[in-house]
């Protein structure tokens, strides 16, 4: 969930991301496909990763283990979803309260 800046009647999108990748831990060959909208959070981090230069250890690890980009885009994701929530929880007392009036 993103907030869309739009107006309307909702503030937030929902936005899909996937990471598919074909690791084989015997090749120095990975392929990891990044499926974000245009100019995502996500890419820009992942961008942010690949250009600045990572520690061997987290270079090595994201070699070892490529499903650590999941918990990178959980990390930056997750708390879009606890205010997205956190909206609609509101949105529904009121709606309930004003309800029983």
């Amino acid at each position: 969930m993103e907030k869309n800046n739009r107006g309307g009647p909702s503030p937030w999108s929902a936005r899909h991301t996937a990471i598919y990748y074909n690791h084989q831990k015997d090749s120095v060959r990975n392929i990891i496909i990044v499926n974000p909208y245009e100019d995502s959070l996500f890419e820009k981090k992942i961008r942010d990763l690949c250009n600045r230069d990572c520690s061997d250890n987290e270079r090595h690890a994201i070699q070892e283990d490529p499903k650590i980009l999941l918990l990178v885009l959980l990390e930056m994701y997750l708390s879009n979803w606890k205010a997205y929530i956190n909206e609609r929880c509101q949105a529904y007392e009121k709606e309930v309260g004003n309800y029983g009036q």
